[in-house]
């Protein structure tokens, strides 16, 4: 059944312009303009030595090292890996452009006090950028769970049937935790977790089980809930990971945005449905958590448009598929959406007096199948490149070390708030940071699943 707001409703919706560049896209636009002077520099070097007749001591493999780290710093920056410049990743491309470029430049400047073994050295530092780039920028710190850790917990993941989930499913069931897959496929998840315990023998079949979720369908995230509060289970971790990227704007049968009631609404609603499980964990000292797997691209939106999440009737569908629609801005929406809920449950939680603590953190550029609603073309891309673009996109596994990390780490058990990527505090964006709208976000998302507010509010 479409929900429909009331007239008291309707000034939550207002439209709201939203547009420009946000300073994290402005800083990372300066960070690869410097990159490319750079590399062009080292380029225009190596040439006048080419011209000079000084090719003779232009390495190859310092060369392909020096391509590598500059195409990696790139990427990332432009996807935000590193918001704010880091000092680490700036020296790895430097050195790599240095030790490229430098002894032509030496030779054209007449110095020839490089030892007769530096071809030997350029290999061994060739080598350390390629693999010290990989391990920084690509794979990122590890995180692993000691085994029986998690014994006697229950873990509820969404969308761990593949990808980061069903990683971060197997990391935690290795450790003891029984895990729900909360997945729209029965099919997939069984499968998947017959794969698991194939992978992982220590498993065993009880610590793996099954229960239907569709987040953006509300009839589905109530029924879930409802299933999961009769099988008497505890509730200790909840890990809302899925997440969906649509080419094309749709709305849901409950009158959504498509990109919003999967990545955001269902989500909420799915908290508040279990947070009466998270506190009876709490009330017996058993330290719950809440962790949402959110993105930087909520770095690159200047405001929250709440024009993009209007609660339709079934009149105004036509019109509202018809709107202009931006696939990475939708997404982008959607992800500072997660992080407005975080901060004000937060908030929320701790103005009930309660120490649960709510964080979001980003995976990376991760190779999963959160493309998989994209145009066939990248899709298939994806898939012939699948391999060769591990030398630039972490895999499923490295992206679940975060949310492990966020999951598990003792400095987190009572921290609350934060948006964190490998393992570190990520700046919050200022448009997360904006109460009036974390709370008429709020106030929206009770109004659009249709529930009162089991999360205490303050005044």
């Amino acid at each position: 059944e479409t929900v429909a707001m009331t007239s008291q409703s309707q000034p939550l919706l207002a439209e709201e312009a939203v547009g420009g560049t946000s300073k994290y896209g402005r800083l990372a636009i300066v960070q690869i303009s410097f990159a490319v002077a750079l590399g062009a520099l080292a380029v225009s070097v190596v040439l006048e030595g080419i011209w000079n007749g000084a090719a003779a001591v232009v390495d190859p493999l310092a060369m392909l090292a020096a391509i590598y780290v500059f195409i990696l710093f790139c990427l990332q920056v432009w996807f935000l890996e590193w918001p704010s410049p880091d000092i680490r990743v700036f020296s790895l491309l430097f050195a790599s452009l240095a030790t490229f470029a430098g002894p032509t430049a030496l030779k054209l400047a007449g110095e020839n006090w490089l030892p007769s073994f530096w071809p030997g050295v350029s290999w061994i530092l060739s080598m350390a950028f390629v693999v010290s780039a990989y391990l920084l920028m690509v794979r990122g710190p590890k995180c692993s769970v000691a085994s029986g850790s998690l014994s006697g917990r229950i873990s509820i993941i969404s969308g761990c049937n593949t990808g980061i989930g069903y990683e971060t499913a197997k990391a935690l069931a290795e450790a003891g935790s029984t895990v729900v897959f909360a997945c729209r496929s029965e099919e997939k998840a069984r499968s998947a977790m017959e794969q698991l315990r194939q992978e992982a023998p220590s498993v065993q079949q009880e610590q793996l089980k099954f229960m239907t979720l569709d987040l953006s369908s509300l009839g589905s995230v109530q029924n879930f809930a409802e299933e999961f509060i009769r099988s008497g289970l505890d509730l200790h971790l909840l890990i809302m990971n899925a997440g969906v990227m649509l080419s094309s704007r749709t709305i849901t049968d409950d009158g959504l945005d498509g990109t919003m009631a999967a990545n955001h609404f269902g989500h909420f609603l799915l908290a508040d449905l279990l947070m009466p499980r998270l506190r009876e964990a709490e009330a017996h000292g058993q330290e719950p958590r809440i962790v949402v797997v959110g993105s930087t691209t909520s770095l690159l939106q200047e405001r929250f448009d709440f024009s993009e999440v209007l609660v339709h009737e079934k009149s105004g569908r036509e019109a509202a598929l018809a709107k202009p629609y931006s696939l990475m801005r939708s997404y982008g929406q959607s992800k500072l959406a997660n992080l407005l809920f975080v901060r004000e449950l937060a908030r929320r939680l701790e103005t009930s007096g309660s120490k649960i603590p709510v964080n979001c953190v980003h995976p990376g550029q991760v190779l999963t199948e959160v493309h998989r609603d994209m145009h066939s073309a990248l899709v298939l891309l994806t898939k012939l490149f699948h391999y060769p673009a591990q030398l630039f996109i972490k895999t499923p596994r490295q992206g679940s070390f975060g949310t492990l990390h966020v999951a598990t780490a003792p400095s987190l058990a009572t921290t609350s708030g934060l948006f964190l990527a490998c393992h570190r505090e990520l700046p919050m964006p200022e448009a997360a940071c904006d109460e009036d709208a974390a709370r008429r976000l709020w106030m929206l998302s009770e109004v659009a699943v249709g529930i009162a507010g089991d999360i205490e509010q303050s005044p």
